[in-house]
């Protein structure tokens, strides 16, 4: 639930931003592809999760992944729908984390420092984990859902 009012959140402020708004409608090319990718990101974040409930632990850790990936994805839109340079960039909390996916608090905070541990995502001072992708990683990480 909460995935789905970020992006209505973050869809609204398109709409009340005259500059994200008019960079939208154009027909641009690094606009229509990370509305793609965008779209292929919560399609793959809605499959994982769903197959998470059917099998369990085992693609905890990429559902985990695909969240950062899925927020990093809508700041994406706004960020080249305004005329900027494409990047993917995510810092989210346990909590947040948890409530996107659907598992438990505490799950996620064991998995999130096992993912710190192996270098996929950086613990930051503020009780905030950073995830950054490259355009190769996003495409890597679509073609394993």
């Amino acid at each position: 639930m909460l995935c789905i009012e970020l992006l209505m959140a973050k869809a609204k402020a398109m709409d009340t931003n005259p500059a994200l708004s008019d960079a939208a409608s154009s027909d641009s090319k690094a606009v229509q592809e990370a509305f793609r990718i965008h779209a292929n990101i919560v399609s793959s974040f809605s499959f994982v999760k769903h197959g998470v409930q059917i099998y369990g632990s085992q693609s905890e850790f990429f559902l985990i992944m695909l969240a950062f990936l899925l927020a990093a994805s809508s700041d994406n839109l706004i960020v080249v729908a305004g005329g900027g340079r494409e990047g993917y960039l995510s810092r989210l909390t346990a909590a947040s984390v948890a409530a996107m996916t659907g598992l438990p608090r505490e799950t996620v905070r064991r998995k999130l420092r096992k993912l710190c541990i192996a270098g996929n995502i950086e613990m930051l001072n503020n009780g905030r984990y950073l995830a950054s992708f490259s355009s190769s990683d996003v495409s890597r990480i679509l073609n394993q859902s």
